[in-house]
């Protein structure tokens, strides 16, 4: 069955690393004449993670499933499902850990991610080896990928946590599947698997993919 796919990011938890990790300093401010704009300071705080290395994350994402225009699913209309990510990263070791839930159950699924091997199991059971699924979650083994679709940044005010800078954006599907193609050219040549004079195609998972 043939489906359409749009994201949803709740663009705060995904960027709760802020708390301890300020966007621009004053004196930033002063040198580039004023604050930078949204989109300028969401890259800079994922620069700052990239920078670090190890923090923790929490993603809260719904997923809207739109069935495909088809006389077998006429009357169908789009399925809504939320998912809550809640992990660790360590991009030096190459290790994440990760909890998931969907549409707020409250038995989560534990996911460890080491290199390009992955193991899940429901809490307090036993781990079993699963496929590498953190392209999923990370592509690029790094939660905060998705970043390099932002268009559209606009900074809002959360009363709720004035200490915070909060931001809503849109994701380019085409802009974030670039990063993606172009991230895994890099790695590829690094170990000799691609030659220089060939190059990848573009992630059609990626390139179709919309969301805020």
């Amino acid at each position: 069955m043939k489906q359409r796919i749009s994201l949803s990011f709740c663009v705060a938890g995904l960027l709760l690393l802020l708390m301890t990790t300020a966007i621009w300093s004053p004196a930033a401010v002063l040198a580039q004449g004023g604050p930078p704009s949204p989109e300028t300071a969401i890259r800079q705080a994922w620069q700052r993670a990239q920078r670090i290395g190890v923090y923790t994350f929490r993603s809260d994402v719904l997923q809207t499933t739109h069935p495909a225009a088809m006389i077998a699913q006429v009357g169908q209309g789009p399925r809504e499902d939320t998912l809550v990510l809640e992990g660790r990263l360590d991009q030096v070791e190459q290790r994440m850990d990760l909890t998931l839930w969907q549409n707020q159950q409250q038995d989560g699924i534990e996911v460890r991610i080491r290199g390009d091997q992955a193991w899940g199991r429901k809490p307090g059971g036993t781990w079993q080896e699963l496929p590498d699924i953190s392209a999923v979650f990370a592509p690029g083994q790094d939660p905060m990928a998705f970043l390099a679709g932002v268009r559209h940044a606009q900074q809002v005010v959360d009363n709720a946590h004035q200490d915070l800078h909060h931001y809503t954006f849109d994701i380019d599907g085409p802009a974030f599947a670039t990063y993606i193609r172009d991230l895994l050219e890099l790695q590829l040549r690094e170990r000799g698997e691609l030659p220089p004079s060939l190059s990848l195609d573009l992630p059609q998972q990626y390139t179709a993919m919309t969301g805020s």
